[in-house]
């Protein structure tokens, strides 16, 4: 398969991508080896996860996985990963380090606390599943907690920080939850191209960007997230 026979739709999402600083590696050429025969056709949520799952694994490479990770901002969550809460959030924290130690704290009284410097956010009870368990005859609860429920408190905490990127949700498969950190203006890009998982008005309100409409200039016109 040679690189002309790659949809264009392909392109445009990649385009769209790197305008919005992403995935910078990931040239257009190497779309037919990557995607195979879906390259040929219009880009849907599996194959376009699976085309970045590889990427952001360093196509094989933790290391230079870890980097994009790290540059790209983005926090990745797979149903079978079977993640911790406090993975999720050693994730969140390596995509956004200007928040410093980021943690998540169980206070006396099993109220939980996502907490760094100079900030803090408590995650409501009600956000918590919890399921009753025994183990070799000794019984425990098992919480858990969605990882937007996570994100959503990391970008409350972007907000007390006054940092002006926060992290949103990209679409991608059902079986995968991607979260990236923007600013505003790239927020706009990845939604002309349909790459938000959410309308922008949820978008907005996840990211807490929520004193008023946000502005952003391009040269063509004047556009708000909301």
């Amino acid at each position: 398969m040679v690189a002309h026979q790659t949809h264009p739709r392909w392109r445009e999402v990649l385009e769209g991508l790197h305008r919005a600083g992403l995935a910078k590696a990931l040239f257009p050429a190497s779309l037919p080896a990557r995607l195979g025969s879906a390259a040929t056709r219009p880009p849907e949520p599996n194959a376009l996860t699976a085309l970045l799952d590889a990427y952001y694994r360093g196509d094989g490479d933790v290391d230079a996985g870890l980097v994009r990770f790290r540059t790209d901002r983005i926090v990745l969550h797979r149903e079978r990963d079977r993640a911790t809460a406090r993975q999720i959030v050693a994730r969140l924290r390596l995509a956004a380090p200007e928040l410093g130690p980021l943690g998540l704290i169980e206070e006396s009284g099993g109220r939980l606390v996502l907490r760094t410097y100079a900030a803090q956010e408590a995650l409501a009870p009600q956000l918590l599943e919890r399921e009753p368990l025994v183990l070799d005859g000794v019984p425990f609860e098992r919480r858990t907690i969605e990882v937007r429920s996570l994100v959503v408190a990391t970008n409350t905490l972007l907000s007390r920080r006054q940092i002006p990127f926060r992290f949103v949700p990209l679409a991608l498969a059902d079986s995968v939850e991607a979260y990236v950190a923007l600013d505003p203006a790239d927020v706009l890009v990845l939604d002309a191209e349909g790459l938000l998982d959410e309308p922008l008005d949820a978008v907005r309100a996840m990211a807490r960007w929520d004193r008023g409409p946000l502005v952003v200039y391009d040269p063509n016109a004047t556009r708000r997230v909301a």
